[in-house]
C-alpha cells in the first residue's frame, strides 16, 4: 500500500558538495572517486571510508594526506604503501603495522625512523631490494601475496567470541 508513495518521492542520491564524477555518501570536494564515504578532498580514489585529502587510494579506511596506497587501514602521510595498518609519515611500506617515519620496509612491526627493513631487520639498499623480490615471488607462488595474514589465534579464543548479552 505504501509502495506507490515510496517510489514516487524523490530521494537525495548523494549528500555532499563540490564533487565531480563521484559516488558515495557524505563526501566533499572530491573528484573521480567511486564508493567514497565520509571523506573529503579525494582524487581518483576507490572504495574508501573516512579518508581525507588523498589521491590514488584503493580500498582504504581512516587514512589522510596520502597518495598511491592500497588496502591501508588507519594512518596518514603515506606514499606508495600496501597492506598496512596504523602507519604514519612513511613511504614504500608493504605488510607493515605501526611503522612511523620510515621508508622501504617489508613485513615489519613497530618501527620508527627505519629504512630497508624486512621483518624488522635492516639491510643495505641493494640487499633489501633483492630479498623483497625473492619473498614476493615465494608469496605469489604459494598464493599469500595480496592477502592479509590470518591471526595466530582461533576466533573462539578471543574476546570477539564472547557472548555478553
Amino acid at each position: 500500500m505504501m509502495w506507490p508513495l515510496i517510489t514516487s518521492v524523490p530521494v537525495v542520491s548523494l549528500y555532499g558538495d563540490n564533487n565531480e564524477g563521484c559516488s558515495g555518501e557524505n563526501i566533499y570536494n572530491c573528484k573521480d572517486s567511486y564508493w567514497a564515504f565520509d571523506s573529503k578532498g579525494l582524487r581518483d580514489c576507490y572504495y574508501v571510508y573516512h579518508c581525507d585529502d588523498a589521491k590514488d587510494l584503493y580500498d582504504c579506511s581512516h587514512l589522510g594526506w596520502s597518495e598511491v596506497c592500497y588496502e591501508i587501514m588507519s594512518g596518514g602521510n603515506l606514499m606508495n604503501c600496501m597492506f598496512c595498518y596504523g602507519c604514519w609519515y612513511s613511504n614504500d611500506l608493504e605488510y607493515c603495522d605501526l611503522v612511523y617515519n620510515s621508508h622501504d620496509c617489508f613485513l615489519c612491526v613497530s618501527l620508527n625512523h627505519a629504512s630497508y627493513c624486512i621483518l624488522n631487520k635492516e639491510y643495505s639498499e641493494e640487499e633489501y631490494k633483492k630479498k623483497v623480490v625473492e619473498i614476493k615471488a615465494s608469496m605469489k607462488a604459494d598464493g599469500t601475496w595480496g592477502q592479509w595474514y590470518e591471526s595466530g589465534f582461533p576466533v573462539e579464543d578471543t574476546l570477539g567470541a564472547q557472548d555478553d548479552h
